[in-house]
């Protein structure tokens, strides 16, 4: 298995000094905030982030949403530098996550030798448990159905790529192409299948048999970085289509999991209509083996557990897994969204026919709050933890994912939080649109909150180094975001064509970064990416578009070859663009 590349020390030492210049920019920001905020909190904030305290501020108290007179302005400061991963607190990122991930092993560990003993004469659960964990199982049952050949032979046409790495490709050879012409991984089990799951289109090529992912971590938060785990090549092709065919499951009981509206739409009136927002502690991570086992019907857990994989790598140690599956491999998302809303329509003692006001986006669930304790009991018997700090059952607040709610109000803060910048006047864009955005929804979409104009004003004067860019809101983020009177953009030749064309508009001026073109992109590689994804769309068709092509005579789909692929988050530098906007959004003055 390819080591991850591993950047120059020229490399190295530039994103270092960008990630110095975008600290510093950050704090000023957060700095200006506070005192434009002028709360007993905001001054605490202020002082500890002035000190260089950041330990203490990541460990303040959470602000009493049923008290505080301020709670939005103090939820904000107390909230936009938690999730940076630049504060200096002296952790271990990496090491924090590494124990909560053994940590999760340890749990399933315990949840698999509870349920091993459901099929012995010394099981530990209670008649009453028994019957609730089998009646979470014929839900279960009812949502997937039978897994008949027919949606069998269509497992071929679903199975595809992500944009990740895999076993063997990392750092620039994480292409599309290369994915088809230079992958050879796979488990011993998946092994003999993989010729019929790849379709007729690929050459014979010899695999190689892996047992094992390898455990890598990612930026999350300021105190621990995300465990994953990078899944053998072709078992990440196979798992995403068994997560499509689950996905469709879903997808007929109401829950796209594409979409997070409906949770959000629920958590706005949670408070009202007396529902509460649940979030899991280690959600991913704690979904056992012998709790898929016992759950899924048998057809469907062979299918799983054909293509998953039973071991992971930590540095030289390889270790079985005892969860079913973890972040990374590709059908985790709609696996563990489905065991959560079997558990909450076991909790509600709902048909799931006839569901309302439960909502379920992976570990994000929403039920009436009467039924939390309840909840909270069956969660415990699979093995999984409530994150009580993040769930809501009383009071005025309510959080679903990522929107917060105080009364059915947004109060959603903003977070300086992204991790890697392309340069320091993208950093201050972004920022400085974020402030803008949040300022006029405090202002009730009238006005713009005049308490954050200098935070902002010092990320734009610093954006404006880099040129001078402006866009209406709702157009992008690769310029400032500003009213037309602030802008005062032209009507240039482009635009006027378009106007004859029945269009009419302004020139908005942006950055504009080139992506950088593919040295290695694979040639036939895109060849059979372009075949497989006509099989994926062909596979989707409904029987009428198929009749009126068939009437039509159409010609037969031909794959469009890419004419060129791009390195992933790799840019030239910035150069100033126009681009037309039809509609110049007014966000109102500073008040």
């Amino acid at each position: 298995m390819p080591q991850q590349r591993r950047e120059t020390p020229k490399a190295a030492g530039k994103q270092l000094q960008l990630s110095t210049q975008v600290f510093k920019l950050e704090i000023g920001a957060f700095l200006r905030i506070c005192e434009g905020i002028d709360t007993p909190r905001s001054l605490a904030c202020y002082l500890l982030a002035k000190a260089g305290e950041w330990k203490q501020y990541v460990d303040l108290p959470a602000v009493d949403s049923d008290t505080s007179l301020t709670f939005k302005d103090d939820y904000l400061v107390s909230s936009i530098m938690l999730k940076n991963p630049r504060l200096p607190l002296g952790v271990d990122l990496e090491q924090a996550a590494r124990e909560k991930f053994l940590e999760s092993e340890v749990l399933c560990n315990e949840t698999n030798r509870r349920f091993s003993s459901l099929y012995t004469r010394g099981t530990t659960m209670s008649p009453e448990d028994i019957a609730c964990v089998s009646r979470v199982r014929d839900l279960v049952y009812k949502v997937l159905g039978p897994l008949t050949p027919r949606r069998l032979e269509a497992l071929p046409a679903r199975c595809r790529f992500g944009p990740g790495a895999t076993s063997n490709l990392s750092g620039t050879d994480v292409l599309l192409s290369r994915k088809y012409t230079h992958g050879n991984h796979v488990t011993p089990k998946l092994c003999s299948l993989l010729p019929l799951l790849r379709g007729p289109h690929f050459v014979d090529e010899k695999v190689e048999t892996l047992t094992h992912s390898s455990l890598l971590f990612v930026p999350k938060n300021a105190k621990t970085h995300r465990s994953i785990c990078i899944e053998p090549h072709w078992n990440i092709y196979v798992q995403l289509g068994i997560g499509s065919m689950i996905r469709e499951c879903l997808n007929r009981l109401g829950l796209d999991v594409n979409n997070q509206e409906r949770n959000r739409a629920l958590a706005q009136r949670a408070q009202a209509d007396g529902l509460a927002t649940v979030d899991l502690s280690m959600a991913s991570d704690t979904i056992a083996f012998s709790v898929v086992e016992f759950l899924l019907p048998p057809d469907w857990f062979h299918l799983l557990q054909l293509a998953r994989t039973p071991s992971y790598k930590d540095g030289e140690v390889i270790r079985p897994l005892s969860k079913f599956s973890s972040m990374g491999n590709g059908y985790t998302w709609e696996l563990e969204t489905l065991i959560f809303y079997c558990i909450a329509l076991e909790a509600t003692g709902q048909n799931m026919l006839t569901v309302t006001d439960i909502g379920v986006y992976g570990d994000d669930i929403i039920i009436p709050s009467r039924f939390i304790h309840r909840l909270k009991e069956i969660l415990t018997l699979f093995g999984f933890r409530m994150n009580v700090s993040k769930s809501f059952w009383q009071g005025r607040f309510r959080e679903s994912c990522g929107a917060d709610f105080l009364d059915g109000t947004d109060v959603r803060p903003i977070f300086f939080k992204k991790d890697k910048y392309h340069d320091i006047y993208e950093a201050a864009t972004h920022m400085a649109n974020a402030i803008r955005l949040y300022s006029h929804n405090a202002g009730h979409c009238s006005y713009c909150d005049g308490r954050l104009f200098r935070a902002w004003i010092f990320l734009a004067r610093e954006s404006r180094k880099g040129g001078n860019t402006y866009l209406s809101a709702g157009s992008g983020d690769d310029g400032l975001i500003c009213n037309f009177d602030e802008a005062r953009p032209s009507k240039g030749r482009r635009v006027r064509r378009i106007k004859r064309r029945g269009w009419e508009g302004w020139r908005a001026k942006v950055f504009y970064r080139r992506p950088i073109p593919a040295s290695n992109s694979d040639p036939y590689g895109r060849y059979l990416a372009a075949l497989d994804q006509r099989e994926n769309a062909v596979d989707t068709l409904t029987a009428f578009v198929d009749s009126i092509r068939l009437a039509h005579k159409a010609i037969p789909f031909e794959p469009q070859l890419t004419t060129e692929e791009v390195l992933r988050g790799r840019v030239r530098s910035p150069v100033l663009r126009t681009v037309p906007v039809t509609n110049w959004y007014d966000l109102g003055p500073w008040v």
